[in-house]
């Protein structure tokens, strides 16, 4: 297809002195086609792709491959700044025709721009090394993997390791997908149609890979089942237990007992990615409220290693094996509809991989010294814990959560009603269609509320009006306020419906998902539902946390840190005056407030007692300075959020500076170091990297303290769940929410493991606390949001 020298289709290019419009690709056809931004000045005087800086290191980690490969860009013509949305557009159809010519068998996109514009807005960091297909009419069956800019390692210092090694990746992932490398070479995977083998095999080996193949992803949906097993008990080395009893005949009990052993013997090591999943369809099918086996958990290893990347076993088969793609028509076919051989082998080839990521993790975390601390002493016992609480389960009160719904619609339909008969809404929507949740209508309403110039902006330059922006200016606007609670209220109706009524399973518990991997800080995440997003108090009317509940016989206590990041951060920075004031149990924000507006703390403290609405006021401004500030906020942003000057805002900072100075020396510290050395590290052994993160010092600030209080909470659930067990209570942890945990307690046991959960959660025993105490506030009651305090000494 010919080049278009005299294209004039971009505005931005009108009357540019371009030496060559329209720069077309060069290369050879029908393999692999790599995809740039744009031409640079080289390019544009040379008339050529890539023949500048960045194509000359392009060309270097390609070597003697760039006689393979089809060289080209999204946008043809030579632009100093970052191609526009509009020239994108423009150059769009150029590309897909040339793609079309060269009918390449895979695309490699560099950089954000030539990924966006073939497979829309994928961040590369989160599709990195497993094949994307875009939706574009003719060219939607063409892997596409996403890789950096070489022009990125050009631009950034100190990062040039890191973007050569991630384009060169993606480049072997592309041909071998290509060359067909990805088929299995040299590996031995059987199904077993013996059962003595399975015996055999379990007698002669104590640790295995694990994974397992189900008909769904939710273990206790109707109809759900297993449909294979895979053991590996070393690389390149498999077998397959088809799970059907038509199969086995009479010897599937003789099967059953031999999986049965390697679950609750002691001996036995099972490896598995992401092993919770696995484990938790096996207990169920085995009825096992416990296991004994040890476990270990590649994804988590992963984690520890490289916490910015991909985890998924799709990603990591193509980064450190040479098998990546052997699930690639599994995942075209939909693994739900694959059934027989092609089942088993894709079974087989996920257990192999398992295993020989867990080789290779195994030498990395010893070499950065991670295997033992946090991995085998923190996460993997958490896990355990955490499977444990998984399949425990959560009582949950559908009939509530129907009420709930009922009553928030009501509410909802009364409010909306109230918005559309406002005064200014009536005479901007004369039609009585006004829509809360249009951005168009928004738009139209903000406009007449505030000049244009003063509306918050998307990282476009679009308006905002996101939760942020009502947050703000609710107060001000009674109007602003109702469409806040109108978009509060349908959310919350939509997770009832959507998210919180399905995940009552046929056992009356909400079963949810607790992972250690999402969260780059490490904290703990929750899924299918997620409960740690369940707003406490009242709205509309109803506690959606009243949704757990304590059967007959129980009631739910909750202990949850006090201050919790406040006294890590107390602990890290040791900060003398900090930690005095919280070990002497004065509230820091009145604290705070005393000192940036000059009264005394005593008389402050009576003041809030006898409800002085002014000091109320002043205790919430010192509580954003306090959590604001110890996060890195600065005068801009805290001026904001006050709605104060930024020269006040600098008096605030100053004066929480000037009460805790080393906790200001350890905030220098982190971020200095952060900057060096492009990581932070936690006391637990954690690590996170901004090797190409603008946003790194908030992050270097929040990520110990955060991870740390996380990890602390995760070391009280494990010690807490071994003193319960050990003392054979009936009570257990049901949920982890942050800084709570939350408890169903036996009523005859509650007085014992109050004070069993106070001494363990208070007393972690390390030594980096040094002098800060933790504290732990306790509640207890028969539903999760109508808990009442309890004051234990």
């Amino acid at each position: 297809m010919p080049r278009n020298p005299s294209c004039n289709k971009c505005e931005e290019l009108t009357n540019k002195n371009l030496k060559n419009r329209c720069v077309w690709g060069n290369g050879k056809k029908g393999l692999v086609m790599i995809v740039g931004q744009n031409p640079g000045t080289h390019e544009d005087i040379q008339g050529m792709p890539f023949v500048g800086p960045a194509g000359k290191l392009l060309r270097k980690i390609l070597g003697s491959r760039v006689d393979m490969c089809y060289i080209t860009n999204v946008v043809k013509c030579y632009y100093k700044e970052t191609p526009s949305l509009s020239m994108v557009k423009n150059c769009l159809p150029y590309l897909i025709e040339e793609i079309l010519d060269v009918k390449p068998k895979v695309i490699v996109t560099l950089g954000e721009v030539a990924s966006r514009a073939l497979i829309r807005k994928q961040k590369i960091k989160d599709i990195s090394f497993i094949p994307q297909f875009s939706t574009i009419k003719g060219i939607e069956d063409i892997p596409i993997f996403a890789t950096y800019h070489p022009a990125a390692a050009l631009r950034k210092e100190g990062i040039v390791d890191l973007i050569v090694s991630h384009i060169s990746t993606t480049i072997d992932s592309a041909f071998k997908y290509v060359s067909g490398e990805a088929q299995v070479k040299e590996f031995d995977h059987k199904v077993v149609e013996n059962a003595e083998e399975i015996i055999e095999l379990i007698e002669k080996y104590d640790k295995f890979a694990i994974d397992i193949e189900t008909s769904s992803l939710n273990e206790y949906e109707d109809g759900a089942r297993i449909k294979s097993i895979s053991l590996s008990p070393a690389p390149y080395k498999a077998i397959v237990i088809p799970w059907d009893e038509a199969y086995w005949g009479d010897d599937f009990d003789i099967v059953k007992s031999a999986i049965f052993t390697l679950l609750t013997q002691n001996k036995y090591t099972l490896i598995g990615h992401n092993i919770k999943f696995d484990l938790r369809w096996l207990m169920k099918e085995f009825n096992l409220d416990d296991i004994a086996c040890d476990i270990e958990d590649t994804i988590i290893m992963h984690h520890l290693i490289s916490e910015e990347e991909k985890h998924s076993l799709s990603a990591l088969a193509y980064k450190y094996t040479d098998v990546g793609g052997y699930d690639r028509e599994v995942y075209r076919k939909g693994v739900s509809k694959v059934e027989g051989e092609e089942l088993y082998r894709y079974n087989a080839m996920d257990c192999d991989v398992t295993y020989r990521l867990y080789e290779i993790f195994f030498n990395k975390l010893a070499k950065e010294g991670m295997f033992f601390e946090p991995y085998r002493s923190l996460l993997i016992p958490a896990t355990k814990v955490l499977l444990l609480i998984e399949r425990y389960g959560a009582p949950a009160d559908k009939n509530y959560l129907l009420y709930a719904y009922k009553k928030l619609k009501s509410a909802f339909d009364d409010l909306m009603e109230e918005v559309r008969s406002d005064k200014i809404v009536k005479e901007l929507f004369k039609e009585g269609d006004f829509n809360p949740f249009s951005h168009k209508h928004m738009l139209k309403l903000c406009l007449s509320l505030f000049d244009e110039e003063d509306l918050p902006k998307t990282d476009k330059g679009a308006p905002s009006f996101n939760k942020e922006f009502l947050e703000d200016y609710k107060d001000e606007w009674p109007l602003l306020e109702k469409i806040y609670i109108l978009r509060k209220a349908n959310v919350l109706m939509s997770h009832i419906k959507k998210q919180y009524i399905p995940s009552i399973q046929s056992d009356g518990r909400i079963h949810p998902t607790f992972t250690l991997f999402v969260a780059r800080s490490g904290r703990t995440a929750s899924e299918h539902p997620n409960l740690q997003n369940l707003m406490s108090g009242e709205f509309l009317g109803i506690r959606i946390r009243n949704m757990i509940y304590a059967p007959k016989g129980f009631v739910l206590l909750s202990a949850d840190f006090s201050l919790h990041e406040l006294r890590v951060a107390a602990a890290l920075s040791k900060d003398e005056n900090l930690t005095r004031i919280l070990n002497d149990g004065l509230d820091v924000h009145s604290y705070m407030a005393s000192k940036i507006f000059g009264i005394d703390y005593n008389e402050f403290v009576k003041g809030l007692e006898s409800g002085n609405e002014e000091y109320e006021k002043m205790r919430k401004r010192a509580k954003s300075v306090v959590f604001g500030v110890m996060y890195g906020m600065t005068p801009t942003g805290l001026s904001r959020r006050l709605k104060i000057s930024k020269k006040e805002a600098e008096r605030y900072i100053d004066e929480f500076f000037l009460q805790f100075p080393k906790l200001k020396m350890w905030i220098n510290y982190i971020v200095e170091k952060a900057r060096k050395t492009k990581k932070v590290t936690t006391p637990f052994g954690r690590k996170r990297t901004f090797e190409w993160d603008p946003d790194f010092e908030r992050k270097a600030i929040n990520t110990p303290i955060q991870s740390v209080a996380s990890d602390l909470l995760l070391l009280g659930l494990v010690n807490l769940v071994k003193r319960l067990r050990e003392r054979k209570f009936e009570s257990f942890p049901i949920l982890e929410v942050h800084d709570e945990i939350l408890l169903l307690v036996k009523e005859n046991e509650l007085e014992d493991v109050l004070y069993l959960t106070k001494g363990v959660l208070e007393n972690p025993n390390v030594d980096f606390l040094g002098d800060v105490k933790l504290k732990v506030d306790f509640s207890v009651g028969k539903r999760w949001g109508e808990l009442e305090e309890l004051s234990i000494k």
